[in-house]
C-alpha cells in the first residue's frame, strides 16, 4: 500500500509537466534573424549612463560580462546584430566590443539590447587618444579636437589660423594618402614636413 502514494505523486508530476510542455522552451532566447554587414561597423554609447545595462557572453544570455554603467567613458563598436525571440517577443541585440580610452577597463565583447544604446561615439572625448575617421561624424571629429587632451598641438596650430576650419576629409587624406579620395586634387603635400611628423610619432 505504501507504493500507491509514490505512484500517485509521480503521475501527478508527470501530468503537470506534460500539460505545460512549452514552459521552458518559451523562456529561451532564439535567433530569428542575423546581420553582419561588411565594413567598419558602427559606434554607440550608453543611452542612459546611470542605468544598469548588461553585455552578455552569448545570445542565449548565459552569463553577464559587464554592466555598461561601469564604463562611463567607453564607446561600443558594433559589427553586427541579431533579432532574438524570447517569451513570444522579438528584440534586436548588437554584437559590441568596448572601445575604452583608459587601460583600467578590461576588454569586453558580447551582446547587448539596442535599447540601452544611442548611435555615435561617447560624447566625452577628454580622455580619448584617437578616433576612427571612417566612423566618426564631422561633429564628433570636431568635438574630439576641442576636448581631447591629446589634441593640444592641433588646437595650437588652429589658433595660428583663426579663420580656418577643421575638415574630416582632409584629415583623413593627410593620414592615409588614399588616391581614391576626391579631395586629393585640393591638397598640397610637403614631404619634408611629413617625414618630420612621422619621426615625432615614431619616437
Amino acid at each position: 500500500m505504501k507504493k500507491w502514494p509514490l505512484l500517485l505523486l509521480s503521475l501527478g508530476l508527470g501530468i503537470v509537466i506534460l500539460s505545460n510542455p512549452t514552459t521552458y522552451a518559451s523562456s529561451a532566447y532564439t535567433v530569428v534573424k542575423s546581420s553582419f554587414p561588411a565594413g567598419t561597423g558602427k559606434m554607440y554609447h550608453a543611452a542612459n549612463p546611470k542605468r544598469n545595462a548588461y553585455v552578455w557572453t552569448t545570445t542565449k544570455h548565459t552569463k553577464k560580462l559587464a554592466n555598461i554603467k561601469n564604463y562611463p567613458n567607453t564607446s561600443w563598436h558594433s559589427t553586427g546584430a541579431v533579432v532574438l525571440r524570447h517569451n513570444n517577443k522579438n528584440a534586436v541585440y548588437y554584437r559590441v566590443g568596448a572601445v575604452s580610452p583608459t587601460k583600467t577597463k578590461k576588454w569586453v565583447s558580447g551582446w547587448i539590447w539596442r535599447g540601452y544604446l544611442k548611435p555615435g561615439y561617447n560624447p566625452n572625448f577628454t580622455k580619448v587618444k584617437s578616433i576612427d575617421l571612417n566612423i566618426a561624424t564631422n561633429k564628433e571629429y570636431n568635438q574630439f579636437i576641442k576636448q581631447s587632451k591629446y589634441q593640444q598641438l592641433t588646437r595650437d596650430v588652429l589658433a595660428l589660423f583663426p579663420n580656418s576650419t577643421v575638415s574630416k576629409p582632409l584629415s583623413r587624406y593627410a593620414l592615409f594618402r588614399d588616391p581614391k579620395d576626391k579631395i586629393v586634387n585640393n591638397v598640397a603635400t610637403f614631404k619634408a614636413m611629413d617625414d618630420f611628423l612621422n619621426l615625432q610619432i615614431s619616437n
